[in-house]
């Protein structure tokens, strides 16, 4: 499922973008989740549960996918903490 962020963070076109995202894997009776999206210091959403991923996607439930509906994105410096 979708859901749309609670307001645009969005820098200018052309300006670097800083996004924080706080992920949990799934558990026994739970989905993975995003606990929290923030974007350049703006939190643009919380508390959403993931879908399982079907049968046949690459993915798992502990995988995380970042993807573009629209335009065009570039991604750097990509960094993560694993917490368990």
């Amino acid at each position: 499922g979708k859901t749309l962020p609670y307001k645009n963070a969005c820098k200018a076109t052309g300006l670097w973008q800083k996004m924080e995202i706080v992920f949990s894997t799934a558990q026994k009776n739970l989905p993975a989740s995003v606990e929290k999206v923030i974007l350049n210091g703006i939190v643009i959403q919380q508390n959403y549960l993931m879908a399982s991923p079907s049968k046949d996607s690459p993915l798992t439930d502990t995988s995380f996918a970042i993807s573009n509906i629209s335009g065009a994105i570039a991604i750097k410096n990509i960094e993560y903490l694993s917490f368990e």
